[in-house]
C-alpha cells in the first residue's frame, strides 16, 4: 500500500508540474504600449507600473493591472473560469487574462505590478 501511494504521489507531482510548466509558456512576452508616438510593442518585462497598455480582442492582458474600461475577460487560464466575465473600469485584472470583448474591441489597462521574469 505504501508503494502505491508513493506512486500516486509521484504521478501527481509530475503532472503538477507539467501543468505549471504549460502555463508559464502561455504567458504574453509582448505589450503593446502607449507612447506619446502612439502605440509600441516592447517586451513584457520592460512594462513598469503605470504603463498604459492596450490588448486586442483574444489577446492576453501582459502583466497585473487596472482596467480602464469595462471588458468581457476569458479568466480561464489563471483560475480555471470556465465562462468570460465582465469587469468593469477600474478592476483588477491578472497577467493571462485574454480579452473576449470589449466596447469598442480593446482592452486598455494601467499596469500595476510587474514582476520579472527569469
Amino acid at each position: 500500500m505504501l508503494v502505491t501511494g508513493r506512486a500516486l504521489e509521484s504521478w501527481a507531482a509530475g503532472r503538477a508540474r507539467h501543468d505549471l510548466q504549460a502555463l508559464l509558456e502561455r504567458a504574453p512576452r509582448i505589450a503593446q504600449r502607449y507612447t506619446t508616438a502612439g502605440l509600441e510593442a516592447v517586451p513584457s518585462s520592460e512594462v513598469a507600473p503605470g504603463d498604459r497598455l492596450m490588448g486586442g480582442s483574444g489577446a492576453p492582458v501582459p502583466v497585473d493591472g487596472n482596467l480602464e474600461a469595462a471588458a468581457l475577460l476569458d479568466e480561464s487560464a489563471p483560475n480555471g473560469e470556465p465562462l468570460p466575465v465582465e469587469r468593469a473600469a477600474r478592476e483588477a485584472v491578472r497577467s493571462g487574462v485574454a480579452n473576449a470583448r470589449a466596447a469598442d474591441g480593446a482592452t486598455r489597462a494601467v499596469a500595476t505590478l510587474v514582476v520579472a521574469t527569469p
